[in-house]
């Protein structure tokens, strides 16, 4: 018994070395694999995606990349090191306010995209396709909702999972424990700092605004156990902001 709780004492810290190292390779990779950091013309010679037109093998290859750095790389790390998907925040959860504050927040994410479709370094910035646009307008608006899935299920998806599960979730079991003596709230705070660093090259008011919005979602993960309220609330504020950017393309809006 004494070894057995020795051994969980040397665990506990080798895992935790063990995430950060893997988050921070993921990080990594990720940033120096994203334009303009790797060359666009290497990403249009990819087998398969050499074959899309435009801009289409980069969007093609940011979303491949965020679903497999962020999203599987850190998953089978976190299940080969003994979490499951409902510990990861994979979880039903209970409304953590009121339902009209909840409608309110919803609301205000819409204004969120409505304005920033109407900031100018903004609206060159996304959609992360321009030739996306371009197919919208030709072909029609089913290609929206094709790109509205992927950006939730390729983007979004293995985001909140790599920033709100991965890296709150069993940090706060850990010092939850009695080992550590730390705010929950701050460790759940900690992802904000990387999230923020992922969004450099971003326009400078988008990448400012993540550390707020990211100990937010962080908190409501701590309220909720769920990555679900942030994943929901994300994606709303991205889906939205491209949805008005090409409808301004598109001359529907002013």
């Amino acid at each position: 018994m004494k070894s057995r709780s020795k051994f969980l004492k040397v665990l506990k810290p080798s895992k935790v070395l063990v995430y950060l190292f893997i988050a921070g390779f993921v990080m990594v990779i990720f940033t120096y694999l994203t334009p303009p950091l790797l060359n666009e013309d290497l990403i249009c010679r990819i087998p398969l995606l050499h074959a899309l037109p435009g801009d289409l093998p980069i969007y093609s290859f940011r979303f491949l990349l965020s679903f497999t750095l962020l999203g599987i790389v850190p998953l089978l790390t976190a299940l080969l090191s003994g979490e499951n998907i409902k510990s990861l925040g994979f979880v039903r959860f209970k409304p953590f306010c009121s339902t009209g504050i909840i409608i309110i927040i919803l609301l205000f994410m819409v204004i969120v995209g409505l304005i920033g479709a109407y900031n100018p370094k903004v609206f060159a910035y996304y959609p992360y396709s321009h030739t996306l646009i371009r197919i919208i307008n030709e072909r029609g608006f089913i290609y929206f909702f094709m790109h509205l899935l992927l950006y939730f299920i390729l983007y979004y998806l293995p985001w909140e999972l790599f920033f709100r599960g991965f890296l709150i979730l069993p940090f706060i079991r850990l010092f939850d424990s009695g080992q550590y003596g730390i705010s929950l709230l701050i460790i759940a705070s900690f992802q904000a700092i990387p999230s923020a660093l992922l969004h450099f090259g971003h326009p400078l008011i988008e990448t400012l605004l993540t550390i707020p919005f990211s100990v937010i979602l962080g908190y409501m993960v701590l309220k909720t156990g769920s990555i679900l309220p942030g994943l929901f609330l994300h994606s709303i504020a991205g889906i939205t902001l491209d949805l008005f950017i090409i409808l301004r393309h598109l001359d529907i809006m002013p």
